[in-house]
């Protein structure tokens, strides 16, 4: 008696299924994976505009070295009425030029922007979730110019990853006359 053995030609339903699951999950974890780099992408480029907005005001009270001595940085400017750029300023007026205009690019530039100069002689904020909108934690004393920069950024619930969350950030830069 002969005997035949069959082979098998072929992936039955139940490999094709289990190979489809192994890929699908590999793809989502891929997916998550792209997520959370384009938000932490973005987050870093508000970053580096916080920066940027910074020293460009650091650079605009090098040059007019007489409004910083005459403390002319240290002040809130309720209306703007400073039009240096069609108009010969004298120190007092190019420093509230530049603190108006740095302030309203500063808050266009970032989501939730605020931005300030004072004096300060301690210009760390006294915790991570200061909101320096509400009270700008500047002691007005001491000869360090303080320049503070506040937005919101998203980030992900430890709990839940799907979850967004929105969190104050705060940058601050030293400027010594």
């Amino acid at each position: 008696m002969h005997r035949q053995c069959g082979r098998q030609h072929g992936f039955t339903l139940l490999e094709v299924l289990i190979t489809v699951v192994i890929f699908s999950v590999g793809l989502l974890g891929i997916a998550g994976l792209q997520m959370t780099g384009m938000k932490q992408t973005h987050n870093s480029h508000l970053r580096s505009v916080a920066t940027t907005q910074a020293v460009d005001m650091a650079d605009r009270m090098r040059a007019n070295g007489e409004g910083v001595e005459d403390g002319d940085y240290d002040k809130v400017y309720a209306n703007c009425n400073a039009d240096c750029a069609s108009a010969q300023c004298n120190a007092a007026q190019m420093a509230e030029y530049d603190i108006c205009e740095w302030s309203v690019e500063t808050a266009a530039a970032l989501p939730s922007g605020a931005a300030r100069v004072c004096l300060d002689d301690t210009p760390a904020p006294s915790t991570i979730t200061t909101d320096w909108k509400l009270g700008w934690e500047c002691s007005g004393t001491g000869n360090i110019y303080a320049v503070k920069i506040q937005w919101s950024e998203r980030t992900l619930d430890s709990n839940d990853q799907t979850t967004n969350k929105t969190v104050l950030r705060h940058y601050y830069m030293r400027v010594t006359p």
